[in-house]
């Protein structure tokens, strides 16, 4: 018997009893851990399970997760597939699930949010220790280094994994009965803005996961006006089906590592594999893998990175600008003279005839120094000479690596290997820099 039910929830074979004060108790099949008792022995009576203030379970056919009064989660049961983001392949006591942090990380998501069609380039690394992420996920033989078949499943979410397209890739999708279409007949499409005679294109599936075998179509007309296409051979369309451009311009992704060789299955739709086939040389080596997600028109926005549009770094308000661009404000609030905890540098020189290039301004401030200048009041910082027709001079240098990463986290550039290559990224990131400078001279 058992009294005090708030709720039931059942797995594939087991089930679970909430109780009005939190606890928990269960029966059922057990042989992957599933109810969390720490055995794999099948529970024919209700028992006990050791937990405590839980608000509601999830359960899957051979795994469970408890959600907890305090909004954490614990997980336990079969992980074969990863199901439980751990790293053991069967748990058998309930173990914190570690989600991701609220704080919106750019290379977790989509880099743009917008209705319109976006093809963004992404670059991972991979190296043969690391653990699943929700876009990322590696099968190997033997934890720890890189065998031949190995794999590296890489997802889209709602877009569609490919190589590193240019700004032309379309991706266009079929609103209409199933139908067939003969060579030359109009097929209305959401968007056609980026399609152009002689493109080449292929079909997938609504559900971005499946191609048809249908092979490839050329474009033989396009019209703008009407967001109409034709093509050279018969087609058969369901309402929901993407047409997918697969022109010479679209390149299989990028992989890089000492001697490494594999294959692509499954480009083009949301989730991409890469087979290892020869393996690199050491076998622990980091795999960069450059590619591109490509997400449709006209579907609305459904992930919007809420936190970016608030948020502090040093005191200062993270700002979304009218025309949507997220603008980082940082000063010298954290210098301090003796320390490096923020790289940011001034420098003064006095008593100077003209004005010298930075290298030649060498007089580093100090920490009083810093602080007048990190904020505006009635304490002001002084640079003075005391040579009639001299002047004096400061440069302010700004570290832009450590900006975003203490506003974005240390991952904002752990795909990038050295510095040229977060250089890069700044410059794909960042469209503007500017510097207030508030002050006055007297002659």
């Amino acid at each position: 018997p058992i009294s005090n039910v708030k709720d039931i929830r059942c797995g594939g074979h087991h089930t679970f009893f909430i109780l009005n004060d939190g606890s928990v108790r269960g029966c059922g099949r057990n042989d992957y851990g599933q109810l969390g008792i720490g055995n794999t022995t099948d529970q024919t009576s209700i028992v006990n399970i050791p937990i405590s203030n839980v608000k509601d379970i999830v359960c899957g056919w051979n795994h469970t997760f408890f959600v907890l009064n305090d909004g954490t989660a614990r997980g336990c049961g079969r992980n074969m597939e990863g199901q439980l983001f751990y790293k053991t392949t069967i748990t058998l006591s309930p173990i914190q699930i570690k989600l991701y942090d609220k704080k919106y990380s750019i290379k977790n998501g989509r880099k743009v949010v917008s209705d319109r069609q976006v093809s963004e380039k992404r670059t991972i690394l991979v190296n043969p220790f690391r653990k699943n992420k929700k876009f990322i996920r590696t099968i190997q033989s033997v934890k720890g280094k890189w065998s031949v078949n190995d794999k590296i499943e890489i997802y889209a979410n709602d877009g569609i994994v490919s190589g590193v397209f240019d700004e032309d890739t379309q991706l266009a999708i079929y609103r209409g009965v199933s139908t067939t279409f003969t060579s030359g007949t109009p097929i209305r499409l959401n968007d056609v803005s980026k399609l152009s005679v002689n493109d080449s294109v292929r079909l997938v599936k609504k559900d971005l996961t499946t191609l048809p075998a249908s092979g490839s179509y050329t474009v033989t007309s396009v019209d703008t006006t009407n967001k109409t296409i034709t093509l050279n051979q018969t087609v058969s369309l369901s309402n929901g089906e993407y047409f997918v451009e697969t022109t010479s311009s679209s390149s299989l992704p990028v992989v890089t590592a000492t001697g490494i060789a594999g294959t692509w299955e499954g480009l083009g739709t949301s989730k991409a594999t890469f087979t290892i086939t020869t393996v690199p040389n050491p076998d622990t080596a980091t795999i960069k893998i450059e590619y591109s997600v490509s997400y449709p028109s006209y579907q609305g926005i459904k992930y919007l990175p809420k936190n970016v549009l608030g948020g502090f770094i040093n005191n200062n308000p993270l700002e979304v600008t009218g025309n949507g661009l997220v603008t980082v404000t940082d000063n010298f609030a954290y210098k301090h003279d003796t320390g490096s905890s923020v790289k940011h540098v001034a420098r003064f020189r006095t008593n100077i005839g003209t004005v010298q290039t930075p290298n030649n301004v060498t007089s580093l401030f100090n920490q009083d120094q810093y602080n007048k200048i990190s904020n505006i009041s009635s304490s002001n910082l002084n640079i003075s000479t005391s040579s009639s027709g001299n002047i004096a001079q400061a440069t302010f240098q700004f570290n832009l690596f450590d900006t975003l990463e203490r506003k974005f986290g240390l991952e904002f550039f752990d795909d990038c290997l050295n510095d040229t290559e977060k250089r890069t990224k700044l410059i794909n990131y960042i469209s503007e820099f500017s510097v207030d400078l508030y002050g006055f001279g007297t002659g």
